[in-house]
Protein backbone atom coordinates (compact mmCIF):
# COMPACT_ATOMS: atom_id res chain seq x y z
CA UNK A 1 0.00 0.00 0.00
CA UNK A 2 2.64 2.36 0.70
CA UNK A 3 4.04 1.44 -3.22
CA UNK A 4 0.49 2.86 -4.50
CA UNK A 5 0.49 -0.46 -6.47
CA UNK A 6 -2.80 -2.49 -7.85
CA UNK A 7 -3.48 -6.10 -6.85
CA UNK A 8 -5.78 -7.92 -9.20
CA UNK A 9 -6.77 -11.34 -8.21
CA UNK A 10 -7.43 -14.04 -11.46
CA UNK A 11 -8.21 -17.25 -11.03
CA UNK A 12 -11.57 -20.38 -10.98
CA UNK A 13 -14.88 -19.36 -9.29
CA UNK A 14 -14.13 -20.59 -5.26
CA UNK A 15 -10.48 -20.57 -5.18
CA UNK A 16 -10.95 -17.83 -2.61
CA UNK A 17 -9.42 -14.43 -4.62
CA UNK A 18 -12.78 -12.62 -2.10
CA UNK A 19 -11.53 -14.23 1.08
CA UNK A 20 -8.01 -13.35 0.55
CA UNK A 21 -9.33 -9.34 -0.94
CA UNK A 22 -11.30 -9.02 2.46
CA UNK A 23 -7.55 -10.56 4.57
CA UNK A 24 -6.33 -7.66 2.61
CA UNK A 25 -8.58 -5.15 3.87
CA UNK A 26 -8.49 -6.18 7.57
CA UNK A 27 -4.81 -6.15 7.54
CA UNK A 28 -4.42 -2.54 6.63
CA UNK A 29 -7.47 -1.47 8.59
CA UNK A 30 -5.54 -2.97 11.53
CA UNK A 31 -3.09 -0.42 10.38
CA UNK A 32 -5.43 2.45 11.06
CA UNK A 33 -6.38 3.02 7.10
CA UNK A 34 -9.96 3.99 5.53
CA UNK A 35 -11.06 0.53 3.68
CA UNK A 36 -13.65 0.19 1.85
CA UNK A 37 -15.03 -3.12 0.40
CA UNK A 38 -17.64 -2.82 -2.97
CA UNK A 39 -18.92 -5.26 -5.04
CA UNK A 40 -18.77 -4.02 -8.24
CA UNK A 41 -22.11 -4.15 -9.12
CA UNK A 42 -23.39 -2.30 -5.91
CA UNK A 43 -21.03 0.27 -6.13
CA UNK A 44 -22.31 1.13 -9.98
CA UNK A 45 -25.97 0.73 -8.00
CA UNK A 46 -24.45 3.68 -5.75
CA UNK A 47 -23.20 5.82 -7.92
CA UNK A 48 -26.26 5.88 -10.46
CA UNK A 49 -28.31 6.48 -6.95
CA UNK A 50 -25.98 9.42 -6.07
CA UNK A 51 -26.24 10.72 -9.48
CA UNK A 52 -30.33 10.66 -9.62
CA UNK A 53 -29.89 12.15 -6.09
CA UNK A 54 -27.43 15.00 -6.94
CA UNK A 55 -24.92 13.62 -4.40
CA UNK A 56 -22.24 12.53 -6.83
CA UNK A 57 -19.78 14.38 -6.10
CA UNK A 58 -20.30 13.21 -2.23
CA UNK A 59 -19.83 10.24 -2.90
CA UNK A 60 -16.65 10.17 -4.83
CA UNK A 61 -15.25 12.10 -2.47
CA UNK A 62 -15.73 9.89 0.09
CA UNK A 63 -14.14 7.18 -2.09
CA UNK A 64 -11.10 9.61 -2.78
CA UNK A 65 -10.35 9.30 1.06
CA UNK A 66 -10.12 6.13 0.94
CA UNK A 67 -6.70 4.52 1.57
CA UNK A 68 -7.52 0.78 -0.10
CA UNK A 69 -10.44 0.72 -1.82
CA UNK A 70 -11.21 -3.53 -2.44
CA UNK A 71 -13.56 -4.21 -5.89
CA UNK A 72 -15.34 -7.79 -5.58
CA UNK A 73 -16.50 -9.49 -9.01
CA UNK A 74 -14.99 -6.86 -11.92
CA UNK A 75 -16.64 -8.73 -14.97
CA UNK A 76 -19.19 -10.68 -13.28
CA UNK A 77 -21.82 -8.66 -14.28
CA UNK A 78 -22.57 -6.76 -17.32
CA UNK A 79 -23.16 -3.39 -16.54
CA UNK A 80 -24.78 -0.88 -18.71
CA UNK A 81 -22.55 2.43 -20.09
CA UNK A 82 -23.63 5.17 -17.63
CA UNK A 83 -22.73 2.60 -14.86
CA UNK A 84 -19.64 1.77 -16.68
CA UNK A 85 -18.59 5.23 -17.41
CA UNK A 86 -19.09 6.48 -13.41
CA UNK A 87 -17.36 3.36 -12.41
CA UNK A 88 -14.32 4.17 -14.82
CA UNK A 89 -14.70 7.91 -13.47
CA UNK A 90 -13.98 6.59 -9.77
CA UNK A 91 -11.07 4.11 -11.12
CA UNK A 92 -9.26 7.02 -13.03
CA UNK A 93 -9.22 9.27 -10.03
CA UNK A 94 -8.53 7.18 -7.35
CA UNK A 95 -5.39 5.99 -9.77
CA UNK A 96 -4.19 9.62 -10.38
CA UNK A 97 -4.05 10.13 -7.09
Amino acid sequence: MDERENVLLIGSSGVGKTHLAIALGLAACGQGRKVRFFRVNELITLLLEAREEKTLIRLRKQIKQLDLVILDELGYVPTGKAGAELLFDVLSTAYAR
